[in-house]
């Protein structure tokens, strides 16, 4: 939040209240196991000093049954991708349901695979972000500027100006290996993610697999020993950006996925369990869902810089004295479709996670944040050829197919 007074409520809080009451949204919590308890159990079966949370525990005892564990992480692959027939076979192995971390986006869910922690906590609003103390709005986990994707070591960023927690991989001893495509090994948020813990790149698919195998019949008959091997595979979310959830393209890609894991799961030793979960889903896009920004857009007049965080949630930083017109401005451009709340507003409905929101997660968010009721987006473009402003597959937001993840024993 830019160093000012709390920005004045907006009286819409009450909207997002009811939606979650009815379901049309749905709000994260400690009441339900969460993405949050299973970082946490597998944090703490590595060796991290992560306290326990409530789920945690009975998290750990339906995990760790065995000495060796493979946690997939399929980008993208919510509840709702699990309704294809042609994957029954997955979601008749789905052991537990869990809800995502709000906003419901990569950025901000391995954020928390690193830090134990909710986005109220650790800070980062969703992929892009503004650092007020820099005045430079950036795009988190490439660690770059946002309007011309140079990387932020020109400017002296340090890595705790977005991440300020320590990732708890770095209390892990030699039991626990990464595994992620090479074109985010030597990445700046990767080298902060993985800590002590090696990590390994893959080419294809297939390569992480067998690379994954090895490691596990290597395990085999070494009880004594326990190891957890976490495998992060981006294809399905990228899939699905390009041509939507219900798209042929994208059932392709989760069958194929399936097809790889079930394989794996079959070819490893018994004393190796394999789990599959996911950091969110996604919802389509229709014509008409979308409210870009560009520049000369007389809304961007009433900000500190470009909206920050998701276009399913959206972060304001105002100019001083543009409060009433920024909010008049965003209710006419979302026309219903979606909520603006004072920061205040969404920390009293403990959106961002279970506690108050964090001094650091009060200076990176906004002073309003917008909440999707609909499927509807509302960002920030650089121009009219920008490759996301086409996205048809969507997340970011509180929409229960967006928040609502598997956890798949194979």
């Amino acid at each position: 939040m830019s160093s000012r007074e709390p920005a004045p409520p907006t009286g819409q809080g009450e909207t997002v209240a009811a939606a979650i009451r009815d379901g049309t949204l749905r709000r994260p919590s400690p009441a339900a196991p969460s993405f949050v308890d299973l970082v946490c159990a597998v944090q703490r079966a590595a060796g991290a000093s992560t306290p326990a949370t409530a789920h945690s525990g009975a998290l750990a005892g339906y995990l760790f049954d065995r000495p060796h564990l493979v946690l997939v992480l399929v980008d993208g692959m919510g509840m709702s991708a699990l309704a294809d027939p042609e994957v029954a076979d997955l979601r008749e192995r789905v052991g537990m349901e869990l809800d995502s971390v709000f906003p419901a986006t990569t950025a901000c869910a391995m954020t928390t695979v690193a830090t134990g922690l909710w986005p109220g906590q650790h800070g980062v609003p969703g992929w892009w972000a503004y650092l007020s103390e820099h005045d430079l709005p950036v795009t988190v986990l490439p660690f770059e500027e946002r309007r011309n994707g140079r990387g932020l070591r020109r400017h002296d960023v340090p890595v705790r100006d977005i991440w300020p927690h320590p990732s708890r991989f770095g209390e892990v001893a030699g039991g626990m290996e990464l595994h992620m495509p090479w074109k985010y090994l030597l990445s700046t948020f990767n080298r902060y993610l993985s800590g002590r813990c090696r990590t390994r790149g893959y080419w294809s698919l297939r390569h992480a697999q067998r690379r994954i195998l090895r490691r596990v019949q290597a395990a085999r008959g070494r009880r004594a020993e326990s190891s957890v091997t976490f495998w992060y595979i981006p294809d399905y979310d990228s899939t699905c950006h390009t041509y939507g959830v219900a798209s042929a393209e994208a059932r392709a890609s989760l069958r194929q996925i399936r097809d790889l894991l079930q394989e794996l799961a079959a070819r490893a030793p018994d004393d190796v369990r394999v789990a599959v979960t996911a950091d969110h889903g996604l919802i389509d896009l229709g014509e008409g869902d979308r409210a870009p920004l560009f520049d000369g857009d007389p809304l961007l007049d009433c900000l500190l810089s470009m909206p920050s965080g998701e276009g399913r949630t959206p972060h304001f930083h105002v100019r001083p004295g543009m409060d009433r017109e920024l909010v008049e401005r965003l209710v006419e451009r979302a026309g219903g479709r979606m909520a603006v709340l004072s920061q205040g507003e969404a920390d009293e409905l403990r959106l961002f996670g279970p506690e108050p929101l964090s001094e650091f997660a009060r200076r990176r968010f906004g002073d309003y944040v917008g909440i999707a009721l609909a499927p509807f987006t509302l960002a920030y473009f650089p121009s009219a050829d920008s490759t996301s402003l086409r996205h048809v597959g969507v997340h970011g937001g509180m929409c229960p197919a967006e928040v609502r993840v598997p956890l798949v024993v194979l």
